[in-house]
């Protein structure tokens, strides 16, 4: 009885190792493309940067850094539309990032919806509006959208109610940098610096 049991347990980590190895492969081959990815962007050898990150995503679709690392690629180089369409194969749509990226990419690109996109996030971080929490990135991106779509002065109003209800918290480094832009910058400008879109 016992040579089976170990038997069995041998079996078993056969099988566990051939899997593993596989995953372990897989992961590595995609790994491959993602490092030639960054090789070739830093060299700034675009097309091949560009076919590197979409071997990685064709590689694993799933990994949501290498759809991102796109993203961030083709803004780099200035594709807002190809970066807009590079945002619908990441699949958060409830993700107020993405959400707000697609609006301020559209607005880039001069898209007549992109006024209405902007619109629906920002309705949407209204309704979950509360400045005493941890979500300094969302009420960060809901005064920047004040700023657009009502005017300078109140952005900077719920700027001070953020900065108040924050007082003994973290770094105020996000609202000095709004603060900051909002005074000094157009409100498309302001949503651009979010993304580092020029």
């Amino acid at each position: 009885m016992k040579k089976h049991i170990v038997l069995f347990l041998l079996i078993v980590l056969t099988f566990s190792l051939q899997f593993c190895k596989s995953q372990t492969k897989e992961t590595v081959d995609c790994n491959v493309f993602n490092a030639k990815y960054i090789e070739y962007a830093l060299k700034g050898v675009k097309d091949s940067a560009l076919l590197s990150i979409n071997n990685a995503i064709n590689c694993d679709p799933k990994n949501k850094f290498y759809h991102s690392a796109k993203v961030n690629f083709l803004i780099d180089q200035g594709q807002w539309t190809e970066a807009l369409l590079a945002t619908e194969q990441i699949d958060a749509k409830d993700d107020y990032t993405l959400n707000l990226l697609n609006g301020v990419l559209l607005l880039r690109a001069k898209k007549e919806n992109a006024d209405i996109e902007l619109k629906k996030t920002f309705d949407s971080l209204k309704q979950d509006a509360d400045y005493s929490s941890d979500e300094i990135n969302k009420n960060i991106y809901l005064i920047a959208l004040y700023n657009y779509f009502v005017n300078k002065d109140v952005g900077l109003q719920e700027l001070s109610k953020l900065r108040e209800k924050r007082k003994g918290k973290a770094s105020n480094d996000m609202i000095d940098f709004l603060e900051n832009n909002i005074s000094n910058l157009s409100k498309e400008e302001v949503l651009y610096k979010f993304f580092n879109i020029r």
